[in-house]
């Protein structure tokens, strides 16, 4: 049982990282919708991380080499917006649903936390037909799948 905020934050985080990592196929969704393939690429989130509304959910999620990430997302962001809702949303209601989301404070309890980790874990389970260790209670245990998954078995190809 994780007993403390950071612990549950930490495992959560994997959790996401790994769905946005395989959903995208470890490649930079900038550079695909250009037609170009770029492996390397990291998890980030669309709207800031301290938006605990939003902060694990995966339509907030992208991935984008780091130095995309810098240069569109935050030196460019308008022209970074407008990827969003053109190439990457297909609609700018659905950006503009996301960023609504990510502004209404919220406050987690432990009992907030287990139920994000039970809707990643399902999310994860249909991207990777991988159900049965997300039962497991051990949090080492399932970070190191979680990476080992991410690294091993959904990296670009």
């Amino acid at each position: 049982m994780i007993k403390n905020r950071k612990a549950w934050e930490s495992l959560l985080d994997e959790y996401w990282k790994t769905i946005i990592h395989i959903r995208d196929k470890g490649l930079d969704q900038y550079w695909l919708s250009k037609g170009i393939k770029k492996a390397g690429a990291e998890a980030h989130h669309i709207f800031s991380r301290r938006n605990r509304n939003t902060r694990w959910d995966t339509r907030n999620g992208i991935l984008l080499q780091r130095a995309h990430h810098f240069s569109k997302a935050h030196v460019e962001p308008e022209e970074f917006r407008q990827f969003l809702i053109k190439d990457w949303f297909k609609f700018e209601s659905s950006y503009d649903k996301l960023h609504i989301s990510a502004l209404i404070p919220v406050k987690l309890k432990e009992g907030n936390y287990k139920l994000i980790e039970m809707q990643l874990a399902i999310e994860l389970a249909a991207l990777t037909q991988m159900p049965d260790w997300i039962l497991d209670d051990s949090t080492t245990k399932k970070k190191q799948i979680l990476k080992g998954l991410r690294v091993n078995n959904y990296a670009a190809k």
